[in-house]
C-alpha cells in the first residue's frame, strides 16, 4: 500500500498487480528488445492535436519552421516519450509484441500534455495507429499490456487540485479496437 500526502489530505493507493516475470530471455531476445526500444524513440507519430506527423529522434521532437500546428507556430514546442514510458505486449490478438508508448508535448507553455499511443508491428515494421488523450501534467507511475489490455497506473487532478499538482491515484484500463482503429478506455 503506498501513502500519497498533500497538506492535510492523505490519500491510499493499492496498485494493480504487475505480470508475473517472464523468464530471463536470451541475448538475442533481449536484442530485439533493444531494437524494438530504439524503433519507437524513433519512429513517426502523428501528432493527435497538430495533425501531421512527427518524427522522434532519440525520443523526442523539437519544433522547426517546416511545422505548423493547425496554422500556428509554436515557441519552444516539443513532443517527446514521457519519461521511458513504454510497455510491450500483443494489442491486436496476432501474438506478436506491439507497443503502448506515453508521449508528452508541451507547446511552450506552462501545460504538459500526455497521450497513449498505440503502435503495432504491421509488416514487421512499428506503426502508429491509434492515441488517446490522457490529461495535462498528469502523472504516469506505471503502464503494462497485460492480456491485450493497457493498463495505466497514474496521478490526476482532484477537484481541488492545482494543474501543477495532481495528487488523486487511479487506475485506467485501454484496449485497443483493430476494427475502428481506436483506443477504448474500460
Amino acid at each position: 500500500m503506498l501513502e500519497f500526502s498533500t497538506q492535510s489530505v492523505t490519500q491510499s493507493y493499492q496498485p494493480i498487480a504487475s505480470p508475473s516475470p517472464s523468464p530471463t530471455p536470451t541475448s538475442q531476445k533481449r536484442q530485439e528488445q533493444r531494437v524494438s526500444l530504439s524503433a519507437l524513440n524513433n519512429l513517426e507519430y502523428q501528432h493527435s492535436y497538430c495533425n501531421v506527423p512527427m518524427k522522434l529522434t532519440d525520443g523526442v521532437f523539437r519544433w522547426t519552421d517546416d511545422y505548423s500546428c493547425n496554422e500556428e507556430k509554436p515557441f519552444g514546442f516539443f513532443f517527446q516519450v514521457y519519461n521511458g514510458k513504454i510497455a510491450m505486449g500483443d494489442l491486436n490478438f496476432d501474438g506478436k509484441d506491439d507497443a503502448a508508448v506515453i508521449l508528452t508535448t508541451n507547446y511552450g507553455g506552462s501545460g504538459n500534455f500526455r497521450e497513449l499511443a498505440v503502435v503495432l508491428i504491421q509488416e514487421g515494421t512499428f506503426s502508429h495507429v491509434a492515441s488517446v488523450d490522457i490529461g495535462d501534467r498528469v502523472i504516469v507511475n506505471e503502464i503494462f499490456i497485460q492480456n491485450t489490455h493497457i493498463l495505466l497506473n497514474m496521478i490526476i487532478h482532484a477537484p481541488e487540485d492545482g494543474a501543477c499538482c495532481p495528487t488523486q491515484p487511479v487506475q485506467r484500463t485501454f484496449r485497443f479496437d483493430s476494427e475502428s482503429q481506436e483506443l477504448v478506455e474500460l
